[in-house]
């Protein structure tokens, strides 16, 4: 099963990519619509040096951490430690950060 998620106006040309290139003679689609929350791109400094992040607004107004992938990867080879320790400790020092921003308002 091939799976394709493309912006509309991007689905003919692949349609006829993947009608040459494989062996299919149909193609299901389907519209689909995103609903994103608000983010705002961060960098955390965390004891395994600095990491880009995601700061996304809930629903409920609370303020979550979304490590960026490929820089929590940076400091796992920058520092040998495992991508969960990066991970985790990445959230952890932007609950902090945040907390204290609002101790400062």
């Amino acid at each position: 099963q091939l799976e394709v998620i493309c912006d509309g106006e991007l689905a003919p040309a692949l349609e006829r990519i993947i009608f040459e290139n494989t062996t299919t003679i149909g193609i299901r689609s389907m519209d689909m619509r995103r609903h994103a929350l608000p983010r705002t791109p961060d960098n955390i400094e965390t004891p395994y040096g600095r990491v880009s992040t995601k700061l996304v607004v809930m629903p409920d107004g609370h303020v979550r951490a979304y490590p960026e992938y490929s820089s929590v990867i940076e400091a796992c080879e920058r520092t040998g430690a495992s991508f969960q320790d990066v991970f985790r400790a990445t959230q952890a020092a932007a609950v902090n950060a945040r907390s204290g921003d609002a101790r400062e308002a």
